[in-house]
């Protein structure tokens, strides 16, 4: 029956003596026992020694009475030096009950499991689990996570004695490894360190490998595209057209993985592929091609717009104003002082019925061009502002324009359409003799387009003129020069398309003004239901 008197110097814990002679321990002497002094008086410092000390040397007696050793042996603590006794208190963790009587050797255990009145296996089967925490928890190195009383730990045995679930439980894993950095930091200091260095080498190193494996991607593409280039433009030259076709086709879709490429080596590739299509007469391809493969971006170079006219050019002539239309816009709109842009989008509206459009593009016509000196870019301005009626454009600037055409054009061969331009332009004027004079004279040339013009004029100054059976019989020649001269809608247009819809749009006129048939918007829209559009195929082949 052990009997604790003192777990080694007693301190008063008041400010009052006990005794006269009563001894006080002073901080940073190291007075006690070793094997049972707590972690915090082998530190030396200003810590304040409270009851939990007691707590850890009542955790050490019930440890030596569990195992009938100390947690560290008092002979080896006694032949260590002092810093080393203090080393040991405070860093190392001693072995758990269970743990230390299962390594000890036979004899010594046997001994031990005799005093104790029991077999050496059912000793260390009993001490293992509770018994073990409750000692561990008392032994605690950090005061704070040992049994707050004494009472407590004396519950805590009574609750294992009892068979009830004690309070004492193992610590966490981060716990325990808080603790190990603690008593390591030196070397957690090291592993740290070199840890960063090997995460940053290996970020940079992952990071120079992605870059590398871009670039070498990049440069297997690029030589792919190469390839791919080189043998279409082969195969185009073979006259392996379709094969051509598909090659030039890939290779654009990889160059849009470039938007860094070369202009002009894109700008030349696509014009290949587009006169593949012009001369194949796939123009249903040309529209879908342009909006997934040409930048509108490539109109700020001149090889970008000739790409964009000859697109809409081989549109307009195959009567697809719904395709064509769009492109004409954007060449007009990346170059609007350029007269010829106009001369396209003008008739490409009034076949399409976009009647605001067009008097909003003539309203800008005057302004830019009414000044102009070449005959040729006053003919097409006038003309682009008279197919309609009430264009929006000044009519006196515009039949200004149209004498400069006809007075300096005289001999030209294109005299015809000059001739039918003023005819329109005094027609516009309400000047209608003058009108069916210049018209006549229109109609005595050789172009049937200008012939068509011209009859659909004298019909409609003739019936202003009150000159009835002369407007019919005009009207009736109007038809059959567009009927037997004219190509069919359906068919290929050819250079003078421009012509073609103006023929169309006059004739509607003439018919809406002599026999109350539809205007010339309603025409004009109906230019696009016979005309060659996507998926007018049955159309077409009911025309041919």
């Amino acid at each position: 029956m052990p009997k604790v008197i003192d777990f080694g110097i007693a301190k008063a814990t008041t400010n009052q003596r006990l005794t006269d002679k009563t001894l006080f321990t002073e901080f940073e002497m190291l007075i006690g026992t070793p094997a049972y002094m707590s972690p915090e008086q082998a530190a030396l410092t200003n810590v304040e020694v409270d009851t939990r000390t007691d707590i850890y040397s009542l955790g050490v007696l019930l440890y030596e009475l569990l195992t009938g050793t100390t947690p560290f042996d008092a002979r080896e603590l006694l032949k260590a030096g002092l810093d080393e006794v203090r080393r040991v208190i405070r860093n190392e963790e001693p072995v758990r009950p269970s743990t230390r009587l299962g390594t000890m050797v036979a004899s010594e255990l046997t001994a031990i499991s005799r005093h104790r009145k029991v077999e050496a296996p059912k000793l260390i089967r009993e001490v293992r689990g509770d018994l073990d925490w409750i000692v561990m928890k008392a032994l605690e190195k950090d005061p704070g996570r040992r049994y707050a009383t004494v009472n407590g730990l004396a519950m805590d045995v009574g609750r294992y004695l009892s068979g009830e679930a004690i309070l004492a439980r193992p610590p966490s894993a981060a716990y325990k490894f808080r603790k190990l950095v603690a008593r390591n930091k030196l070397v957690f200091s090291g592993v740290a360190l070199i840890f960063v260095l090997l995460a940053v080498s290996l970020t940079a190193t992952t990071r120079w490998l992605m870059t590398e494996r871009r670039t070498q991607e990049r440069m297997r593409q690029q030589m792919e595209l190469a390839r791919l280039d080189s043998l279409g433009l082969e195969l185009y030259y073979q006259n392996k057209i379709a094969d051509a076709e598909q090659t030039m086709l890939k290779a654009l879709d990889m160059r849009r993985q470039f938007p860094q490429a070369e202009h002009t080596s894109q700008i030349l590739r696509q014009n290949i592929l587009l006169q593949v299509f012009i001369n194949g007469r796939k123009f249903d391809k040309i529209k879908p091609f342009f909006d997934a493969h040409v930048d509108p971006a490539l109109l700020s170079r001149s090889e970008g717009r000739a790409m964009f006219e000859a697109a809409t050019l081989a549109l307009a002539k195959d009567g697809r104003w719904n395709d064509a239309a769009p492109l004409a816009d954007e060449l007009y709109k990346s170059q609007p002082t350029n007269s010829a842009y106009y001369h396209i989008l003008a008739p490409l509206m009034v076949a399409r019925n976009d009647v605001e459009g067009y008097r909003r593009l003539c309203g800008e016509i005057i302004p830019r061009f009414g000044d102009t000196d070449d005959l040729f870019v006053a003919d097409k301005m006038a003309k682009d502002c008279l197919i309609l009626p009430a264009s929006g454009a000044d009519l006196k600037a515009v039949a200004a324009l149209a004498d400069l055409a006809v007075t300096r054009g005289s001999n030209s061969t294109s005299a015809p359409f000059f001739r039918c331009c003023k005819a329109l332009a005094e027609f516009r004027l309400g000047h209608h003799e003058e009108a069916a004079k210049w018209a006549r004279l229109a109609a005595q040339g050789p172009l049937p387009h200008s012939q068509a013009q011209a009859a659909a004029i004298i019909a409609m100054s003739e019936f202003n003129l009150n000159q009835l059976d002369k407007a019919r019989t005009a009207l009736v020649d109007c038809d059959k020069l567009i009927e037997q001269k004219l190509p069919k809608p359906g068919r290929d247009l050819g250079n003078d398309w421009r012509d073609w819809i103006i023929a169309h749009a006059l004739r509607s006129e003439a018919k809406r003004l002599i026999e109350g048939k539809p205007s010339a918007a309603t025409e004009a829209s109906a230019l696009i239901q016979t005309s060659r559009i996507p998926g007018s195929d049955s159309i077409k082949e009911k025309k041919r």
